[in-house]
């Protein structure tokens, strides 16, 4: 197998539109990761401020860490009981209830105050408390 890999890259290397069009993909493929990082875009959950680039990107990890270890039942019935606390609180919004949806008043939330955020859209918006309502659904 390591010949023939050493083979096809000696045909690349030999031919100079093979290394050309190698080169190309390489550039094409590192722009779309850097413009990955540099469009990303989410609310940090500290602050409630709209933050972008390496800042989102350091702001979904800590999202993903605040949830991670092991699996309880109390740890699940205590974030159930906390997603259901979130619809509760939006629907006590009417405001924000005739924007149609919390995706279309999600930004709204945040006028509210970062605590208020925090306990609706933040929730909504983290995948974690949608994953874990489904499995939930799901099992009933």
């Amino acid at each position: 197998m390591g010949s023939l890999i050493g083979f096809e890259l000696k045909k690349i290397v030999g031919n100079r539109s093979g290394m050309v069009a190698c080169a190309l993909m390489f550039v094409l493929l590192v722009g779309v990761a850097a413009l990955n990082v540099a469009t990303t875009g989410v609310r940090d959950y500290e602050s409630g401020e709209y933050v972008q680039g390496l800042t989102a990107q350091r702001s979904l990890h800590q999202r993903a860490e605040r949830h991670t270890g092991l699996l309880t039942d109390e740890r699940v019935n205590a974030d159930a009981q906390a997603y259901d606390h979130a619809i509760e609180l939006w629907e006590q919004q009417s405001d924000l209830l005739e924007k149609g949806s919390w995706e279309s008043a999600g930004d709204e939330a945040i006028t509210h105050g970062v605590d208020f955020w925090r306990e609706t859209a933040g929730v909504f918006t983290d995948d974690y408390y949608g994953e874990l309502v489904n499995a939930l659904d799901f099992t009933d």
